[in-house]
C-alpha cells in the first residue's frame, strides 16, 4: 500500500529557489529592467513617504518583498490591492 504525501503548494521563493540558471538570469534582468516582480503594495506610508520627498524605507520594502515570496503566483499577499499584478 502506498502512502501519498500531501505537498504545500509551491510559493513564489520556492519557484525561485528552483530556477535554473538560464530563468534565474532572465528574472534577474526583470528585476534590473524594472518589469518584475511586481510585489510592490502601494501601502498609504509609502506614498505619503514619497510625497514628502523622503523616498520609502528599504525595511518596508522588503516587508512587501517578503510577503511576495510567501504566496503562490498570481496570489496578492494580505488581500492587498497592488498596482502592478
Amino acid at each position: 500500500m502506498a502512502i501519498k504525501m500531501e505537498q504545500k503548494p509551491m510559493t513564489r521563493g520556492d519557484e525561485i529557489r528552483a530556477m535554473d540558471d538560464k530563468a534565474l538570469a532572465r528574472f534577474i534582468m526583470q528585476i534590473e529592467e524594472l518589469e518584475g516582480p511586481k510585489y510592490c503594495q502601494c501601502r498609504p506610508e509609502c506614498d505619503a513617504a514619497l510625497e514628502e520627498l523622503n523616498g520609502i524605507d528599504n525595511d518596508r520594502c522588503a516587508q512587501c518583498l517578503e510577503q511576495w515570496l510567501s504566496v503562490g503566483p498570481g496570489d496578492p499577499p494580505c488581500g492587498g490591492s497592488w498596482r502592478w499584478t
